[in-house]
């Protein structure tokens, strides 16, 4: 079990997905009207599901979904949108700060994630920066503090942090170092002692899709 800082980090990541974030009055917008107003390719028509915590709008031909899927919170703001193609997601894929800003965006092939993905804090700024493989995450990763510059990167694979990774402070000082085996720590070099990642001011309310 790490009990270091790349452990720290770790937990920081999983806040900056899980956290919390004030929400921006919207007030005047027509609840859902991005589902309401949603056009339905030729040969299909619009469904919804409004009994749920998340509701969905969606266009259903003979082959199963196809075309734009549209999920909102409880209040009729957008949450995700996503391309069906053939029952299966598709395309680029969306998911939305309560504001309107986008929180994560990326590709989705045959319902699973793949190629680059990334996440922002609700203020536009670049939070994360991830790359997977058939909805595994495999290869580089970068995470970014809310104020600006790199928090850490390192590489994945299969899921598990693989090979060297870097944290550094705020500043852009070099913090640590190690070479990291299916997640676990490596030949560690501490350059900042002591040093801790702030889970201070890191905020965004709804979960994303990483």
């Amino acid at each position: 079990m790490h009990d270091n800082l790349f452990f720290v980090l770790f937990m920081v990541w999983c806040f900056l997905i899980c956290g919390c974030s004030k929400e921006m009055n919207d007030a005047g917008r027509e609840p859902f009207i991005e589902g309401k107003t949603l056009v339905c390719p030729s040969n299909t028509h619009r469904a919804e599901v409004t009994n749920t915590s998340y509701p969905e709008y969606f266009c259903v031909g003979m082959e199963g979904r196809v075309g734009t899927w549209l999920e909102f919170d409880v209040n009729g703001r957008l949450r995700t949108k996503a391309e069906y193609n053939h029952d299966k997601l598709n395309g680029p894929w969306f998911h939305y700060h309560p504001n309107g800003a986008v929180e994560t965006q990326g590709q989705m092939q045959d319902d699973m994630r793949v190629g680059e993905w990334k996440q922002f804090y609700v203020n536009g700024a670049i939070r994360s920066i991830k790359n997977y493989k058939a909805n595994h995450q495999s290869g580089n990763i970068q995470l970014f503090y809310q104020a600006g510059g790199l928090m850490a990167e390192g590489a994945f694979l299969d899921d598990y942090e693989d090979g060297p990774w870097k944290v550094y402070t705020p500043e852009g000082k070099l913090a640590r170092e190690c070479n990291m085996v299916h997640g676990e720590e490596k030949d560690c070099v501490i350059h900042i002692k002591d040093f801790q990642v702030s889970t201070y001011s890191y905020a965004s309310k709804e979960r994303g899709a990483l």
